[in-house]
């Protein structure tokens, strides 16, 4: 009996969708990875040089980090599809922008609380935070914020 490869089709003959898809994903991953270290790193500097208060360095860290994620969701992650209008994009992005922040904010508290203060502790709140954060910003940004329009509008 001839041996036949398990795989019929080759690689680069992936459905366009299923690369676009990883390619989205990847992208998504790469940009909000990037902009949490800028975010845990602005956090830290300010709490720990600076002695600022903690909820104070922890709302400056994500500001900035919510700032370089939005610019590279728009410029690089979601830049093939036909996006919403900027000001109905910027209405998106402000409400997901409050609900993401709401529970990075209130996951990083609560973990916060419940751990002893320590530097490691503080960074498993803060990543904690962010996870739920990016969970949250990563359901809003593809569905309602970076969702593709129709070609009529």
């Amino acid at each position: 009996m001839p041996h036949t490869p398990m795989l019929s089709q080759p690689a680069q003959a992936m459905p366009v969708f299923n690369r676009q898809k990883l390619k989205t994903v990847s992208c998504f991953l790469l940009v909000g990875g990037g902009s949490f270290l800028v975010d845990l790193m602005l956090f830290l500097s300010l709490l720990h040089l600076a002695k600022w208060p903690v909820l104070l360095a922890r709302f400056a860290g994500f500001s900035i980090g919510l700032g370089l994620t939005w610019w590279g969701h728009r410029c690089v992650t979601f830049s093939h599809r036909k996006q919403l209008q900027t000001r109905a994009q910027m209405k998106w992005v402000v409400a997901v922008a409050i609900v993401a922040g709401m529970a990075n904010l209130v996951s990083f508290s609560l973990i916060r609380t419940w751990l002893p203060t320590s530097i490691s502790f503080e960074l498993f709140s803060v990543a904690f935070g962010v996870l739920i954060g990016l969970v949250v910003n990563g359901l809003g940004a593809n569905y309602l914020t970076y969702r593709s329009q129709p070609d009529g509008d």
